[in-house]
C-alpha cells in the first residue's frame, strides 16, 4: 500500500460512551467545528499525548491559576517503547 493510499481517509464505525460523547460535542460547541472535525481533533490530541508517554516523556497540563497535573495514561508501559 502506497503512502498516499494510507493517507484516504477511511470511513469507521465506534461504539462510545456517554463522557467520550459530551467531550465530542464540548469540541463542536466550544470550537465550532463539525461532528468529524471533533473526532479527528480529539483524536490528534490523544495521540500526541500517548506518543509523548509512550516514548517516556511527562506530560503536564497546567492551569491558568497555574496547577499543574501529571497526565498518566493506565495501561501504557513507556519501558516497553525502549
Amino acid at each position: 500500500m502506497s503512502q498516499e493510499e494510507r493517507l484516504q481517509p477511511k470511513r469507521i464505525n465506534v461504539a462510545i460512551n456517554e463522557a467520550m460523547l459530551h467531550a465530542i460535542d464540548r469540541m463542536i460547541h466550544g470550537e465550532h467545528v463539525t461532528l468529524t472535525e471533533a473526532v479527528r481533533r480529539l483524536i490528534g490530541y490523544g495521540d500526541h499525548i500517548y506518543r509523548a508517554v509512550k516514548a517516556g516523556d511527562t506530560v503536564i497540563v497546567r492551569t491558568r491559576a497555574g496547577d499543574e497535573t501529571q497526565v498518566i495514561l493506565h495501561g501504557v508501559d513507556p519501558e516497553e517503547a525502549r
